[in-house]
Order: structure tokens, then sequence, then C-alpha cells
């Protein structure tokens, strides 16, 4: 059950940005063994199964139950409330057990009456209702979708883009005649006749029963959230700003700190306000004060909604859930504590990932046994960004500063590199030998010892992969390198752009070797055939960040958009050989890790996605 409130600047966004980096790994299907060292406390949530599925087969791994940003919630009863993320979906916590409502629809904003009769105005049209047993469409076409209040299941108001404002009254929708082209993103109503609005640069409409007006609030924050408990008792928030109306005027309230972005309450002196950090503030009727929250916590907060001064909920980014009780505020799901920078296995049941912790800022390495991912014990390790392995008994990770960690089969061990600079690549055609390439460039293991080698010339290695010991490619900046088993030699495809960045080369066989080059808002992919390299007609707007195949038929490309303001969405392809089509992913989460085998699908980076292999 829900009242969603949305941080607007996530809608308005351009796309500038960069995209680095090729996942490392690519593996061998091996029969797996050992349990991938010593398992310690995750320090998040961890888990196989337990995470939500979704309709196309994608299911949460980590974190669990599910990694997408709340945008909205709303309660029917103590315990039983709604939720609708960032993506559109509606789900139903019952207690601390969290389950998908699939639609059929893009949710936008839910709000109700009680259990059996909700509400939810889709996010791209449409308005639809629960009596309890199944939801059905009650308004076809657009609807203003960024909020939705009422005072009865025939006085339901909606809100949304350039100031639009709407009414059902049970049977027909009208719009209705605003002040405002301002985007409105929250609503609240002290009855039918006593409606307000708020959304970008400060804006506050009231309606009377008769037409909307502006109401001066004295500031230019976006407004995110709005709640009263009387006509003349009504809370906004958002950025900088706390107003308070009595009726009369509204008036700034002592500001508690920057990112606020909803409000909830219980009564006149019982009232909540989230926000980024995270936060929660509570207002006893005479003052704010910080409220303590759990340890552990990074994501921010965008929605609190409660049934009484004893039982409200505090949702927020990456799937976080806090419950208060009255008391205390406790930890139903953490949220994202940790992230992948590189997957690898030697089967679906044996994989690791290698990334950061969120709380800690020091590397990490887990493990996937086909029902859980367990944390290994690496000690104060630095950032992990690579991963590879000849088999079960031997896996290389690779990070900053150059560290190198070694898995022989029962535990891991740090390894002299010989460098401190960063390592981002990982690819070896066996124990003996072994390629990391970084900052510093290339260096090689031969079973004993890790050397610099010797390049054409000075270059940053991203990523690594080769056919063979007399095989091997690395993307190097402004172009490639190949190595014949005698000499590295440098080159770059023909009809190739001079300004490129290549961030990945990739490839099933020596005869069928990918390679992948951005600039400012393109990318392209160009194949090697054996005798010579050509440009594929792949329209991208990046450039491929991992790719994982298990043949010439069956390659999957990971990318991830260009954007202004870092994480940016991904996107995942596959390719049959002719043609190259999308594959929708469940999360605008950052994902560059891509590893798969025969029956499964893998994708890490902010979370660990899973889903059988797509078919023709």
């Amino acid at each position: 059950m829900t009242m969603w409130k949305r941080v607007l600047a996530g809608l308005m966004v351009g796309a500038l940005g960069v995209v680095v980096g090729c996942g490392s790994g690519g593996g061998d299907d091996s029969d797996s063994a050992g349990d991938g060292g010593n398992a310690v406390d995750a320090g998040g949530d961890d888990g196989g199964t337990s995470g939500i599925c979704t309709p196309d087969g994608w299911c949460w791994q980590d974190p669990v139950p599910q990694g997408n940003a709340y945008v909205s919630v709303w309660a029917a009863s103590p315990g039983d409330y709604l939720l609708v993320d960032e993506t559109g979906n509606v789900f139903s916590l019952d207690g601390d057990a969290l389950s998908l409502m699939p639609l059929g629809a893009r949710i936008s904003r839910v709000f109700g009456f009680g259990e059996d009769r909700l509400y939810a105005v889709g996010a791209d049209k449409g308005v639809y209702t629960y009596d309890g047993r199944a939801w059905s469409t009650v308004i076809e076409g657009y609807v203003p979708s960024y909020a939705l209040w009422g005072s009865s299941p025939s006085d339901l108001f909606f809100a949304g883009s350039h100031g639009n404002i709407g009414h059902f009254d049970g049977v027909e929708y009208a719009p209705m005649a605003s002040p405002t082209n301002q985007w409105l993103v929250s609503l609240w109503g002290g009855g039918s006749q006593d409606v307000f609005a708020a959304g970008a640069s400060g804006t506050i409409v009231h309606y009377d029963g008769v037409e909307w007006s502006l109401q001066p609030g004295g500031t230019s924050d976006l407004l995110s959230g709005l709640w009263g408990s009387a006509g003349n008792d009504v809370f906004a928030v958002g950025d900088y700003s706390i107003l308070h109306y009595d009726g009369t005027t509204w008036s700034p309230m002592t500001a508690v700190g920057a990112g606020m972005t909803d409000v909830w309450g219980s009564g006149p002196t019982d009232v909540h306000i989230v926000g980024s950090g995270p936060s929660i503030h509570h207002y006893d009727g005479t003052a704010w004060a910080a409220v303590s929250l759990p340890e552990g916590l990074r994501d921010p907060l965008f929605a609190v909604w409660g049934t009484g001064a004893n039982d409200a909920l505090a949702a927020g980014a990456h799937g976080i859930l806090l419950r208060y009780d009255g008391d205390t505020w406790s930890t139903i799901h953490s949220g994202l504590t940790r992230s992948v920078n590189a997957l690898w296995g030697t089967d679906a049941d044996n994989v690791y990932a290698a990334g950061l912790s969120w709380l800690t800022y020091e590397g990490i390495l887990l493990h996937y046994d086909s029902r859980a991912w367990t944390a290994l014990d690496v000690g104060h390790t630095p950032v992990l960004n690579a991963l590879w392995g000849s088999g079960p008994m031997d896996v290389f990770a690779a990070g900053e500063g150059g560290v190198i960690l070694h898995f022989n089969g029962n535990s891991w061990s740090a390894m002299s590199s010989g460098t401190d600079a960063s390592l981002s690549a990982l690819w070896g055609s066996g124990p003996s030998d072994v390629y990391a390439g970084g900052e510093a460039g290339l260096f090689h293991y031969d079973g004993a010892h890790w050397t610099p080698v010797d390049l054409p010339q000075p270059a940053a290695v991203s990523t690594l992969w080769g056919s063979g010991r007399n095989d091997v490619y690395a993307a190097a900046g402004a172009g490639l390198l190949h190595y014949d088993g005698v000499l590295w030699t440098a080159f770059v495809p023909p009809d190739s752009d001079p300004n490129s960045i290549w961030s990945c080369v990739w490839g099933t066989g020596s005869d069928d070797v990918f390679a992948s080059a951005y600039g400012f808002h393109w990318g392209r992919v160009y194949h090697y055939d054996g005798a010579s390299w050509t440009k594929l007609t792949w329209d991208l707007p990046s450039g491929i960040a991992s790719f994982w195949g298990d043949g010439p038929a069956n390659v999957f490309a990971l990318a991830v958009h260009q954007c202004e303001f870092p994480p940016c969405p991904s996107f995942l392809l596959r390719y049959d050989g002719t043609s190259v089509a999308p594959i929708a992913l469940p999360t605008p989460n950052s994902l560059s890790a891509l590893w798969g085998a025969s029956k499964a699908l893998f994708v890490g980076g902010d979370g660990i996605l899973h889903r059988s292999m797509p078919q023709d």
C-alpha cells in the first residue's frame, strides 16, 4: 500500500559521462570443487534463491530480497505495507516477507482505503484498482502519475508533470485547471475541500473544493513530501527545507540538514522526516531531533508511511527497509552494502565475485555455490577489480595497489605482483601462463614469479583475453595489443575512429574475437574472423563493459550508459552470430560484470542478478 514520493532530479538528468573497463573472466565450464576458501560473516544480505524473481526470469541474489530503490510506501494496517520501486513494480510487505504483485503495467503511485480497496496509477497511463482478489483497470489513457491521494474511492486526486492535476469521482476521470506548470510530486489532503500539492521550485498549490490556487512557501527547493494531521497542521519537506502550514501561512521550520525527501506522522506531536545519509528526524510538537539508526546503513531513504505511533516503515535506495515500533528503528533489509567489479566461475555452482565493501571501502571476494553468496576471508584487502582462473583449484583476483590474490583450492594468499599500480584485468592460458594488466601496463606470471612485460608502447591495459598461449589480446586505451607467442604488437582495426578508447576485448576462439571502442555518446563493436577485422552494425550509446558467451552464435554484451551523474544504468545485448537484440534488465542500477555457464547468466555491479540462459 503506497503513497509514492519520487526524487525528481532522477527524471531530468541528461547524459554525459564516460564508460571504462571490461569485465574480466570468461572462463571454461570446468568441474567445480571446494568451497572457495574460508567463509566469514558476509556483512550484508547473502542469498541464493531467496531474492525476488521477475516474470521474465531475473532473480535478485544480492542484495536480497531485491535491490531497486523504493520511491513510495503506504500501509493498510500494521505490518501490512505496499511499496513501489523505481521501475514500476509493486511489492507487498507482510511482516518481514516481501513479495511481488504483478500488475502487467509499470506503476508510479499506490493509495488505498483498506486491503480490498487499492488504487494504482500507471507510470505511462491508466489507473488500476484491487478488490482483494485481482487488479482491474478503472481509467484508461493518460493520468498525472507523480502523486496520488484521496479522501474516498469517489474522491481521488492525481498530480504530475507540468502542473497537471486530475480528479476521479469513482465513475469518471477529469483534468482540473492548474495554476502552475511546475512538476508536482506530492499530495495530501485534510478532506475533499482541503487538498495540497507540492513539487519543483518550491511550488505549493491548494484546492478549496472550487479551484486550485498557488500558496507562497518561501523556498525554491523541490518539495517531495507532504503530510498533515489536519488542515491547519501541514508539513512540506524537500532538499534543505521544512515548511509548516498553520491554516493561514506557510512558515519555515529549523532545517535539520540536506536531502530531506518525505514526511509522515501519526499526529501533531509525532512526525517523522526521512532523507539521504540515511537520516531520520522526529518532531515532538516542539523541536526536531535526529534519530539513531541501525549501524551498517549507507543508502538514502526516499519514503516513509505508517499506521500509528507504534508502526511506521521507511524505505529507500537499493531495497533498504527500516521499521519503527514506537521506540526504535530496526533494519528489515539493509540495502546494498557492496559492489561487484568482476565475475568468474567454473560452472553455475562455483562462481566468484570480486569488488568492494561500501562500509569499509576495502576489497571483497564472494563465492556462490548455487544456494547462497558467501563472503570469503581475504583480510584487509584493497578493492578488487578482476578475476580469472584455470580451474577450481587455481583462481586469481587482482585490484588496487597492485594486489594479486591466489586461491590454491584450500585458501587465498597474497602474491608479490611487482607493482603498486591499479590492476584491472586478468587472463591466462594455464597455471604457469597468466597475465595481469592495469595502469602500469602488463605483467606475466610463469608459475613462480610476476614480471613486467615489454610492450611496443607505454599503455594502460583495461582488459585481457586470449585463445591460447600464442594468441593473446589486450585493450589498451587508444588501441589494441596482440601477442603471437613471440612479440607484442600494437594495432587498431580498420575503419575505426582515431579518437576511440578501446574498452574491451573478448572471444570464443582465435577466429571469433570481439573488441569494443567508445567515444562521446557512441560505442562500436568490431569482430575478427581469423582473417580480418570488420565493424559490426551495432548501434550503441556507449562502449561494452563486459562480454561473455558459450559460442559464436550465443554472445552477450553488457554496457553502461554514459550519463552525467553516475552511477549510470546498464543495458544487456545478445548476439546470435547475425544480429543483436536487447535483453531487458530488471534494474536501473549500474552493472558492468558479466559471466555465464551453459544454463545460467550472472550480471554484477550494484547488485548481483541471475537468470536461466536466454534461448532463441
